[in-house]
């Protein structure tokens, strides 16, 4: 996940495309872009190891990431981000 220039998280996906990426604690440095809509999830990878028909294809496949929820932790719930789509 890059936010502006800096790498917040990285991950790899298994043999389905699934993968889960750990951010770490939430800090203002993640916080900030995040509620600024300024992240994105970034595939390094060739785009033909996702589709071969895409084998002449150049670029960078890229997918904003949208916060689906902040708990405050005042609740019953144990606090933190809600969840993150992309």
């Amino acid at each position: 996940m890059v936010c502006g220039r800096d790498v917040m998280a990285s991950a790899t996906t298994d043999r389905s495309g699934t993968y889960t990426m750990n951010m770490g604690p939430a800090t203002s440095s993640l916080l900030a872009p995040l509620l600024a809509n300024q992240c994105k999830v970034v595939v390094v990878t060739l785009l033909a190891a996702c589709n071969a028909s895409l084998a002449s294809v150049t670029g960078t496949l890229t997918a904003p990431v949208q916060l689906l929820g902040i708990d405050s932790g005042s609740g019953s719930g144990s606090g933190g981000l809600g969840g993150l789509a992309a």
